[in-house]
């Protein structure tokens, strides 16, 4: 056997991983302290709240973000953030991708939804979180 017959499958499957690993991450960090979000929310963390991460360069954000805006507005317990600027703010909370949405729910991270959604989706996150942590559509970009 030749060294392509290894090093082929070896490459996509690194390959693979690399891209899921925002996803492991996401999922990680549910349950976490959500901490940093005073400067964000100056007149204190909302119960219930989430903060949009984006990137100038992100195909999936130029779509995704002006709902998040436009839904922020309405709300008022939405931050929206460059995640070019707020790298510390960003990795503090697992974020790894853009577009990326951080519920939280009593100052803790309650799930991280990374890819571009649906207005209708973000909706449902933001006004109901589940209790189950395997309920389906979690921290894996599914549309649901």
């Amino acid at each position: 056997m030749s060294i392509a017959s290894y090093l082929i499958p070896t490459v996509i499957v690194g390959y693979l991983a690399w891209q899921w690993r925002p996803l492991w991450r996401a999922r990680r960090q549910r349950g976490q302290a959500a901490l940093g979000l005073e400067r964000v929310f100056p007149a204190g963390v909302p119960d219930k709240a989430a903060v949009y991460f984006w990137s100038s360069h992100c195909v999936m954000c130029r779509g995704m973000t002006p709902i998040i805006e436009r839904l922020a507005q309405e709300r008022g317990d939405i931050a929206c953030l460059d995640a070019e600027r707020e790298v510390t703010l960003a990795k503090g909370l697992g974020v790894m991708a853009t577009p990326s949405l951080v519920v939280i729910r009593g100052g803790h991270i309650a799930r991280i939804v990374v890819g571009a959604q649906s207005e209708p989706r973000i909706r449902r996150l933001l006004d109901e979180t589940p209790s189950d942590p395997d309920a389906p559509g979690d921290s894996n970009g599914s549309r649901g």
